[in-house]
């Protein structure tokens, strides 16, 4: 039974090179599979959002202040290189890009805090996607982005990206009373 089931024979790289053991040089061939098994981990995660906040808005974006949850990452930690995720309705249309911070990933499941500023880049499709927020209770859409995994002394560049569904009350109704 293979450890990584995702690793297929042509998903190996052959690569031959010195090594040195007790003083002696020797050729060593060693087989690469960090990449597949770095972007598998990457696919089998999952990314819950428990709250956002979003304050100080502008025409083009806003300030976005972001609690989620990244697990089920894999048996390793590992590191994610600071990136720029674009947010996509389930559609794939374009609304708005954000910067992260390093993500330090373990097994157990990591925090990730995100406080930045949301660029709306596509403000017809934004406003579509918040009309849904404001009449539903659940919110559906993806994150994009492309960055380096460190792990085990190795990097590979991963593309992340995830599904992310929401649910709770988008909108704080009877927020005050008015008398």
């Amino acid at each position: 039974m293979l450890l990584f089931p995702c690793i297929t024979a042509t998903d190996i790289v052959d690569y031959t090179t010195d090594v040195f053991l007790f003083g002696s040089q020797a050729k060593c061939r060693i087989f690469v599979v960090f990449p597949k098994i770095a972007q598998s981990s990457v696919n089998g995660s999952t990314l819950t959002i428990e709250s956002m906040n979003l304050t100080d808005p502008t025409a083009d974006g806003f300030y976005l202040s972001l609690s989620s949850k990244l697990e089920n990452t894999g048996p390793i930690s590992a590191s994610l290189d600071p990136m720029s995720l674009s947010l996509l309705s389930m559609d794939g249309q374009l609304l708005g890009n954000i910067s992260t911070p390093q993500i330090n990933a373990s097994p157990s499941g990591t925090e990730v805090d995100i406080s930045q500023f949301f660029q709306i880049i596509d403000m017809a499709a934004f406003n579509k996607f918040t009309s849904g927020l404001l009449k539903n209770s659940t919110a559906s859409f993806q994150v994009h982005g492309q960055t380096t995994l460190r792990a085990l002394g190795q990097k590979t560049q991963v593309t992340l990206t995830k599904a992310v569904n929401m649910t709770g009350n988008f909108v704080q109704r009877n927020a005050y009373n008015r008398t």
